[in-house]
């Protein structure tokens, strides 16, 4: 995309016409600044609960019967939202949050990178760790040393809390989807994809 804001392809839009949607930490305040938090939405007409699970209700319904999605997004200064992961998703290493969407997303612009999926693992030292499955594109070689130099220049966080693996290929669905997830061991042990 060309322009000056080549950024708004990463976003998922502003709020229109009569919608209501706020991002609040978890204090359940509007996030200020980068902060990063939920993207909650009010209204009758959003949501009424889960059919005969009053738990789950709770869990997703606040007090103020604002919506809690489960996505983590940022909003910029003009109001646009920007999608981070899901909050299921988000593991802490080390005292950190770091997203695995935003560990995807730079190891998908190497040029040797097909498809990459990153999850937490346990780690002894830092809680979570985490692990990218990393799957070539075909002809294509890369080793794990190169692929986390690239994520480090593009996301310096990861420095010392990941650990990698790359594998030719991952099981797929029967709708061809991949099941990159699944390629990765939670004990953090290398996986042969076949």
């Amino acid at each position: 995309m060309r322009g000056e804001k080549p950024e708004l392809l990463l976003a998922c839009g502003r709020p229109v016409c009569e919608s209501e949607v706020e991002v609040l930490n978890d204090a359940g305040r509007p996030v200020q600044g980068d902060e990063i938090g939920e993207i909650c939405v009010p209204g009758p007409d959003v949501f009424a609960g889960y059919w005969r699970a009053p738990e789950q209700t709770r869990e997703v319904l606040g007090e103020d019967g604002w919506l809690h999605t489960g996505d983590l997004a940022r909003i910029d200064a003009e109001g646009t939202i920007y999608i981070v992961d899901r909050k299921k998703e988000m593991l802490v290493s080390g005292g950190i949050n770091v997203y695995p969407r935003e560990v995807d997303t730079v190891l998908a612009q190497h040029p040797a990178v097909h498809e990459v999926c990153a999850v937490g693992v346990p780690d002894e030292h830092w809680g979570e760790a985490v692990k990218a499955v990393v799957v070539l594109r075909q002809g294509m070689q890369a080793s794990e040393q190169e692929l986390m130099q690239f994520c480090e220049a593009g996301w310096p966080a990861s420095s010392a809390r990941a650990r990698w693996i790359s594998v030719r290929n991952c099981p797929r669905t029967a709708t061809a989807s991949s099941r990159a997830r699944r390629c990765a061991s939670p004990s953090g042990a290398a996986v042969n994809a076949k």
